[in-house]
């Protein structure tokens, strides 16, 4: 936690392991051919809500908006690769969004609108950062990767000198 006693928290999704080692994979291969730098496979999420700052009071009404929501298990199919020159990056992202995740991310917003937090206002698109300080569009192509996604997330970002770590905070289920 920070001196002032915020974290840096968002909601995500996390693939499984065999979808993450072949996400891992094509952002590699997206980073050699973008001149940018891979995001290591232990950081490969689905943000679903970043919140930014939050102390401990709106970390307890995170908790209880996550755990308010009913979830279904779900796959979903990484299928494209997206080059934002803007923001110097590359994702891999889904050319289709499961009526279940629509559903999910829907709930969350609700929740968190009425909580007070801020929500997004562009729709969501499902995606996952392969590469931070790309130069260029990569040109590659992805297989699809499919990816069991069984619960959802509360997280927080640390920033280290080896760069972000992410740590669960709670998850449903559970």
């Amino acid at each position: 936690m920070s001196a002032d006693g915020l974290k840096r928290v968002f909601f995500a999704l996390w693939p499984d392991d065999r979808a993450r080692s072949m996400l891992a994979a094509a952002a590699l291969r997206c980073a050699e051919r973008s001149a940018g730098r891979g995001v290591r496979e232990a950081n490969l999420h689905v943000t679903l809500a970043f919140i930014g700052e939050a102390g401990g009071p709106q970390v307890e009404a995170l908790r209880r908006i996550g755990a308010a929501i009913g979830f279904s298990p779900f796959r979903l199919r990484f299928d494209r690769i997206q080059y934002r020159r803007r923001q110097a990056m590359v994702w891999i992202g889904c050319a289709s969004t499961p009526a279940a995740l629509e559903g999910l991310v829907s709930e969350l917003r609700d929740g968190l609108a009425r909580s007070g937090f801020p929500v997004e206002a562009r729709p969501f698109v499902p995606h996952v950062t392969a590469v931070r300080r790309a130069r260029r569009a990569p040109r590659v192509q992805v297989e699809p990767i499919d990816a069991a996604i069984d619960g959802f997330c509360l997280m927080r970002s640390h920033m280290e000198d080896a760069g972000i770590r992410y740590e669960r905070i709670d998850g449903w289920p559970p």
